[in-house]
């Protein structure tokens, strides 16, 4: 599910709806109803993880529907047809202090109970696709979501806790890599598409270290008037590029990313470079 993350929490009774750094996610009325049955009840000091999507009734493929949803997302006001994929479940008071040590499999299964007692409209558990130790069953899978026309596949450990930063506990397993990267720079067509974007000047992160690189694939006619024109919708933002692993200059030592593409996605939703 290549959605826009979402946490949603909810204390002292309280709903509130953000991104994975805190950010308001306001509008979202069915959802919002749903959760409402929870506090009705008496439930409280909950935090759902999970991802945004608009109601695939459509059939369209994971781009295209990711796409979709941040239209949706980005308007003012009410935003309807969104579904809370709800993967992870753990205790507000816990979430804010980073130390839930419930067990992965655990946490889902609670998750799922809520789901299920609940019977909500716009929220729905995302059901592992495998649980157990076969590791053939990754490779599996990874092929069975990319023909399909998915990214890849998460995986979870099964007995470890909750984490709100990066974690080696939950791993993402693509076939063509993709990363999160910062525009640092537009750098102006030459031959003929002067007045027009050339190219990006992205920054992204290896071994620790940040690292930039040009970017000047995947852009079509219309993007390239556009941002030439319009550089504030581009510069400093964190968008998705994709490549083809990470070489080394032999001459100055510098990293650079293997034919990085723009795939024409802006993440409005968060503001940190993300190589996983």
């Amino acid at each position: 599910l290549d959605g826009i993350r979402c946490i949603i929490k909810i204390k002292n009774k309280q709903i509130k709806f953000f991104t994975r750094q805190g950010k308001p996610i306001d509008g979202l009325v069915e959802i919002q109803k749903d959760i409402q049955k929870v506090v009705d009840k008496g439930l409280d000091n909950l935090v759902l993880d999970g991802e945004l999507l608009m109601d695939n009734k459509e059939g369209l493929l994971s781009q295209d529907l990711f796409q979709e949803t941040d239209k949706i997302l980005k308007k003012k006001g009410e935003k309807h047809n969104i579904v809370f994929n709800a993967f992870d479940y753990l205790y507000a008071s816990d979430f804010e202090n980073d130390n839930d040590n419930t067990p992965c499999y655990l946490r889902k299964q609670r998750l799922k109970e809520l789901i299920n007692t609940f019977k909500f409209s716009h929220i729905v558990y995302v059901e592992p696709l495998y649980i157990g130790e076969d590791i053939n069953q990754i490779n599996y899978w990874l092929e069975e979501i990319t023909s399909k026309g998915g990214e890849g596949v998460m995986i979870n450990l099964y007995n470890k806790p909750y984490s709100c930063k990066r974690t080696s506990n939950l791993l993402k397993l693509k076939k063509v890599q993709e990363a999160d990267v910062r525009v640092v720079k537009l750098i102006e067509g030459e031959k003929g598409s002067e007045g027009k974007l050339g190219a990006i000047v992205i920054q992204f992160e290896h071994e620790n270290k940040l690292y930039t690189c040009r970017c000047g694939s995947g852009f079509n006619k219309e993007e390239i008037v556009k941002y030439w024109n319009n550089q504030e919708l581009l510069l400093n933002k964190i968008v998705t590029i994709r490549y083809y692993g990470i070489s080394q200059d032999s001459k100055t030592g510098l990293y650079a990313l293997r034919l990085p593409r723009w795939i024409h996605r802006i993440r409005e939703d968060k503001n940190e470079i993300s190589m996983y």
